[in-house]
């Protein structure tokens, strides 16, 4: 039940990441910066994520593409672009959060 509830969440905050691409919205702003705290926020149900941690991950999806492990891929079928504006947007809070996205680690 709970990782139903989880796929739900997902799901719907995948909408919104596509809608918030679709929209213009702009890395940095007040309603990027929300969403790019809910992605961390529902990822941590898996396993605590860090904001530098997050700056790995939107880095992990860019350089996904045609590889196996395709999260470009389908961060692209939500909505085309979605998967560098997820990473510009997860650097522009890191930086808010006072993390230099250059040098983020996974802790």
């Amino acid at each position: 039940e709970q990782w139903v509830q989880l796929q739900s969440a997902m799901a719907d905050l995948e909408g919104r990441l596509g809608a918030a691409v679709r929209d213009g919205v702009l890395p940095g702003s007040d309603a990027a910066d929300a969403l790019v705290d809910e992605h961390r926020e529902v990822f941590s149900n898996f396993f605590t994520l860090s904001v530098s941690m997050q700056v790995c991950l939107g880095r992990m999806y860019e350089a996904s593409a045609g590889s196996s492990a395709d999260f470009a891929e389908h961060y692209e079928s939500v909505a085309p672009g979605l998967t560098s504006w997820l990473r510009q947007a997860i650097d522009a809070r890191a930086r808010a959060l006072g993390v230099d996205p250059d040098t983020a680690e996974w802790e």
